[in-house]
Order: C-alpha cells, then sequence, then structure tokens
C-alpha cells in the first residue's frame, strides 16, 4: 500500500482533532481560567484495506486528566 494513502486518514483526523480541542476547550473555558488544549499522544493505524483505513486518535490534556479517543475512517 502506498505511504501516503496510508498517511492520509491520520492527517484527517489531526485535522478533526484540532476542531475537537477548540470545542472542548471552548467549553471549559468558562469554568476554568486557565484553557487546557488537548495534546495528541498516539495515533495509531487499527486496520488498512484497499477502501478503507480505520486511524485511532487519542489524546489527552496537558495535565493528563482528561483523555479523549478520536476514530476516523
Amino acid at each position: 500500500m502506498n505511504l501516503l494513502r496510508l498517511l492520509a486518514p491520520v492527517k484527517r483526523a489531526s485535522a478533526a482533532l484540532d476542531a475537537v480541542s477548540v470545542l472542548v476547550t471552548g467549553r471549559r473555558q468558562a469554568a476554568v481560567t486557565k484553557v487546557k488544549t488537548l495534546v495528541p499522544v498516539v495515533v495509531f493505524v487499527q486496520a488498512s484495506k484497499a477502501d478503507k483505513t480505520h486511524c485511532t486518535v487519542v489524546c489527552q490534556n496537558a495535565d493528563s486528566s482528561t483523555q479523549l479517543v478520536k476514530s476516523m475512517r
């Protein structure tokens, strides 16, 4: 399989992660004075087929208090 084709879902997951990070920090901004940003800690491809690649991004706050799993297909 072509490496660029394999990494395409990772790029999409990264873009989705940015959107999720903004959404989560936007909600918490009213409750806390310091906005916490999510950082990706693990990005891995679970399954790769000719038509689909399933990619999961695991991210957490910098203080490790919250963990979020985002799956992309």
